[in-house]
């Protein structure tokens, strides 16, 4: 089924890619992002698919459509937990538990397949989602909903730009002249300044950037930077400092992250 929020191979596991407004809804509340109503043909190669699956393996399955799966969840591993999140939803929801080859038996046209979203960050602040496969379908006067699969993927959260919040000479960071490079936009005076960012890395609650330091004409080290996107405050560190030198608050105040 597909994904809004694309999922990605990175160096060691699978990331997902959200924009940085939906990473605030779903840190607040679960959500079904994606829902796919069965057509008849739908319905057949979902059945088969299903068929496809050689180990008849327990699925829980709930009496309610409309019920909060992942909002009490709190995944200690990035991986595969589905195993984690059939247990949370037998012990904490009284999901009953049914054979995944019987579910193939209620697959019928008008049944849906819903990708359910949360978000979590943990006491690093490194921000994880949450994305559950549910198969939801109406028998008689009970509503069902199988839970089928369970994934656990950082995130990569996707920024349009930074604004600071202070009281005067507020700036906007935000891409110009390329991949990986960002300009300052000088609310007040209504233009650019002369600072160049580039784009090196998302690390917990920042996204990291490097400016050349130029002396005499040259460019003699980089500068670092890092802007929070979990409304924290944007920070730099000259290049003398090396890297174990402090980051200083270039804003006193917290970024408004779009």
């Amino acid at each position: 089924m597909p994904s809004s929020y694309p999922i990605k191979a990175g160096n060691r596991n699978l990331y997902v890619s959200i924009e940085a407004s939906n990473v605030s809804l779903l840190v607040a509340r679960e959500k079904i992002v994606d829902v796919l109503p069965l057509t008849k043909s739908a319905a057949v190669d979902f059945r088969n698919a299903m068929n496809e699956i050689t180990t008849n393996y327990g699925v829980p399955f709930v009496t309610e459509l409309n019920v909060a799966i992942l909002g009490a969840m709190v995944p200690p591993v990035v991986g595969l937990p589905t195993g984690l999140l059939f247990s949370y939803a037998v012990s904490k929801m009284n999901a009953q538990m049914a054979p995944l080859k019987s579910v193939v038996l209620f697959v019928a046209e008008g049944g849906q397949l819903e990708r359910r979203w949360k978000v979590f960050r943990e006491l690093n602040k490194a921000t994880y989602a949450m994305s559950s496969l549910e198969y939801a379908v109406n028998l008689g006067l009970e509503n069902r909903r199988f839970i089928t699969q369970g994934c656990l993927y950082p995130v990569n959260v996707v920024v349009a730009e930074f604004e600071t919040n202070e009281t005067i000479a507020n700036k906007i960071i935000k891409p110009k002249g390329g991949p990986g490079r960002w300009g300052v936009w000088d609310i007040d005076d209504k233009k650019w300044d002369s600072t160049v960012l580039n784009f090196k890395s998302q690390s917990e609650e920042f996204y990291e950037f490097s400016e050349d330091a130029i002396e005499n004409g040259k460019v003699v080290g980089q500068h670092q930077h890092r802007i929070s996107f979990q409304g924290g405050r944007w920070q730099y560190r000259n290049y003398f400092d090396g890297p174990g030198g402090i980051f200083r608050n270039i804003s006193a105040l917290g970024i408004k992250v779009r």
